[in-house]
């Protein structure tokens, strides 16, 4: 929109757009970090299947859509602590991390688990590498959990290229993924019904496979949008 403030004296806003069948983009200060928020259980998604070795049980299938449909936090952690071998969630913290940079998402860590609300939980933090996001523009992102509107479409991009073309994250990392777990991602997140944000600016029978968080101060939400002209963006 012509009107659209992406920087005001209050607000910050990024957008990112890409055209997945020709690789064309829009990007407004997509390089800008934000706190992350629930966004961050699409790398926690993309990682948990790459842990995965066999197809996942009901039990996991369950844990999966109380982390992305529910957005739950005691299962975003678990799923964590499962990918990183069981013991804690600090070493999944470490796997999330790598492996959402590794498929390009460069600007995006987990530091710590999502605070639970429950007596006795294990708080800690992590070190993470150093990321470069625009160093222009503070949104006084979270220290703990940040990613980047280019980096949530990178991750997007790179579902949508391994579920379609056997590409993305089936070449990020090599025998880790197939094409049918990309579209089980795909197809988990098409169930995300918030008839808000992104969702509320498409019509009610187009598919959108896509995932929201907000804080306070923040509010985010990324995903894929599958139009009946087959432009899937």
């Amino acid at each position: 929109a012509e009107d659209f403030i992406y920087d005001s004296q209050n607000s910050i806003a990024s957008i990112f757009i890409l055209d997945l069948n020709t690789g064309e983009e829009l990007n407004i200060l997509g390089d800008v970090a934000f706190s992350a928020a629930s966004t961050m259980k699409v790398a926690i998604l993309i990682d948990y299947y790459r842990y995965l070795t066999t197809p996942p049980t009901q039990d996991e299938a369950w844990l999966m859509a109380n982390s992305l449909l529910c957005s739950n936090n005691s299962s975003s952690n678990l799923l964590m602590q499962i990918s990183g071998g069981g013991v804690d969630v600090f070493s999944g913290l470490v796997n999330v991390t790598t492996t959402a940079q590794t498929v390009g998402a460069r600007n995006t860590f987990i530091r710590a688990p999502f605070v639970e609300g429950v007596a006795n939980q294990q708080l800690g933090s992590i070190q993470v590498g150093q990321t470069s996001p625009n160093p222009n523009y503070s949104t006084d992102p979270d220290i703990y959990n940040q990613t980047t509107a280019e980096d949530l479409g990178t991750m997007f991009n790179m579902i949508y290229d391994c579920a379609n073309y056997g590409s993305g994250l089936m070449t990020a990392y090599p025998g880790e993924f197939s094409q049918r777990e990309c579209r089980q991602m795909i197809e988990l997140m098409s169930a995300n019904d918030l008839l808000r944000l992104l969702q509320a600016g498409i019509p009610d029978e187009i598919s959108i496979s896509h995932k929201n968080g907000w804080t306070n101060e923040m509010v985010g939400d990324a995903g894929i949008v599958f139009p009946p002209n087959g432009n899937d963006y």
